[in-house]
């Protein structure tokens, strides 16, 4: 579990990595909107979170926390050189194990796909990417940049786009050395299921996971406007599809308080959907969620509508049965006695918990111990440091 000290701010303004030399931010991700569907705006903040945090410091960092062997064999300058030719890899880490790397992406956060194909490279690994469908352009154009800026690194990746073929599928994965994928207990029964019997194979599984946050009662009158932009641009960065978007406010306190806040925070998502828009939803998917807005409110929840995205906040009262909502800028808000126990009906699937407060040691060792792995305050929680441990797995470690 990791956590970050301090208040981020809600930065749109993008800032310069170091990280691999030469290779300029790729700004024409924006032209794959209706593909991704996401809004330009989402695209361009998304990927400049995860540009801003591959920096040498990093990178540093976390090849300290999962292969610490690797720098003791050469500084991370070197590691991090998009020049250095695979061969002086394969020399400096000849006991990795993994050479080959089948990589099964998320159909949602496409930056977080983008950096799970960018740093097994710092390995000597070759890499075939199997991106969700409506990733394939996006991702393919992500290689062809790596391809033109730092061709040692690009051409270790390809894209394996061969649709709904199974048996096509099953000869890509063959002659791989891993399998990593990302997506439903599903999709990732699926994927098992096409490793002939008997393969060494390395799965390594990210299964769908939830985020939370936590209102203290004693911490609302103290709430600030920026606390509650934070809290809002961590709903809408992406939808909120992610596994880091916080789908669940427990709020410490009555029906009422809840309310109150809550219609607060609707402003907040009014005010961030001028710099964040969404993409609009298609009529089916708007037809759900209004249905499942109706079936709340028949059950007691308060609905309160935003009025520039399609974001929705439900309250519900201490007495309901506590059942996440999944569908896109679709926040639950909880009336509970303690968030933090509260959130433990997460497990074993938390992932992010934030609170207007960095939690303490106390919280992170009991959320912990029903999943969740990276901690932080409103605002932060769609920007973790490159070294976050995903789902407890690690990024490089599994390879090694």
């Amino acid at each position: 579990a990791i956590a970050l000290s301090g208040n981020t701010p809600c930065v749109f303004d993008f800032c310069p990595s170091d990280i691999m030399i030469h290779i300029p931010f790729p700004s024409q991700i924006t032209s794959f909107s209706q593909e991704t569907g996401y809004s330009a705006q989402t695209l361009m903040l998304g990927f400049q979170r995860v540009w801003s945090q591959l920096t040498h410091v990093g990178l540093c960092e976390l090849m300290r926390r999962e292969v610490p062997c690797l720098l003791a064999r050469a500084p991370i300058e070197t590691w991090a050189d998009a020049a250095l030719p695979l061969k002086t890899r394969e020399a400096l880490a000849s006991d990795c194990p993994v050479k080959r790397l089948f990589l099964v992406t998320a159909s949602t956060v496409p930056s977080a796909a983008f950096q799970d194909m960018l740093l097994p490279l710092l390995l000597p690994v070759r890499l075939t990417v199997r991106p969700a469908h409506n990733l394939v352009s996006l991702m393919q154009m992500l290689v062809d940049h790596l391809c033109r800026y730092a061709p040692e690194l690009g051409k270790r990746v390809c894209v394996c786009d061969v649709g709904h073929d199974e048996a096509s599928l099953r000869q890509a994965i063959l002659g791989h050395d891993a399998l990593n994928v990302s997506g439903s207990d599903e999709t990732i029964r699926y994927y098992r299921s096409l490793i002939p019997s008997g393969s060494s194979m390395r799965v390594i599984a990210h299964g769908h996971r939830l985020s939370a946050a936590g209102v203290m009662q004693a911490d609302v009158p103290a709430m600030t406007d920026a606390d509650f932009e934070g809290l809002a641009l961590d709903m809408s960065l992406w939808d909120g599809t992610g596994c880091l978007s916080p789908k669940v406010i427990f709020f410490q306190g009555d029906m009422a308080d809840a309310v109150r806040f809550s219609e607060r925070l609707v402003l907040a998502l009014d005010d961030v959907a001028d710099r964040l828009p969404e993409c609009t939803p298609d009529m089916a998917t708007l037809a759900e969620i209004h249905s499942a807005l109706r079936m709340a409110m028949l059950e007691g929840a308060t609905v309160i509508r935003a009025h520039r995205n399609h974001d929705a906040i439900i309250v519900f009262g201490p007495e309901a049965r506590f059942v996440p909502l999944l569908w896109p800028r679709t926040t639950a808000v909880y009336c509970v006695s303690s968030p933090v126990d509260a959130a433990m009906a997460f497990s074993p699937r938390g992932q992010a918990f934030a609170m207007r407060r960095m939690p303490d040691e106390a919280v992170m060792d009991t959320l912990s111990s029903a999943g969740f792995n990276y901690f932080c305050v409103f605002g932060a929680m769609q920007a973790p440091p490159v070294w976050w441990k995903h789902s407890g797995i690690g990024t490089l470690l599994p390879l090694y």
